[in-house]
């Protein structure tokens, strides 16, 4: 099946978000088990700088690979989703079709959940990073205007 270009945008779109929502659900569950903690610390638990980005680069990478395998192997090779194939390039290697479309998917899940980050979401709100409250110092001085 051939599509257009807007299709094709809407089906990475697609896919995209739904590999993030896996991913997302994944991570979700099994923080729920001791030795993934273990292995595979939540960053937002952590007090130490150094061993919070640590964990936060783990977590990135698990994601990475997942929708990789997400995208490049179930979606792309067995799902027979192919991006190549569906703008009309019926010549190019499934294989190398099934690669270039995993990476695709696997960079657009990693900007949908970026996006999900900074639209706040409701489902998105233990997944950004907690901010510092904000001190403001000074005078401030309140006139009534009434007496005037």
């Amino acid at each position: 099946m051939v599509i257009d270009g807007v299709s094709a945008i809407a089906l990475i779109l697609i896919a995209s978000f739904g590999i993030d929502r896996i991913n997302t659900g994944l991570f979700f569950i099994l923080d729920f088990f001791p030795p993934w903690r273990k292995i595979f610390p939540n960053p937002e638990e952590i007090a130490e700088e150094v061993s919070r980005h640590r964990a936060q680069r783990k977590r990135k990478l698990l994601y990475q690979l997942l929708a990789a395998i997400l995208g490049g192997i179930v979606l792309a090779y067995f799902g027979e989703v192919r991006i190549f194939r569906a703008l009309g390039f019926n010549n190019t290697h499934p294989i190398l079709d099934s690669v270039m479309t995993g990476l695709i998917l696997m960079a657009g899940a990693d900007q949908v959940a970026g996006l999900l980050k900074v639209t706040g979401l409701p489902w998105t709100k233990g997944e950004s990073t907690s901010s510092k409250p904000i001190e403001i110092r000074g005078k401030l001085i309140l006139e009534d205007e009434s007496r005037k």
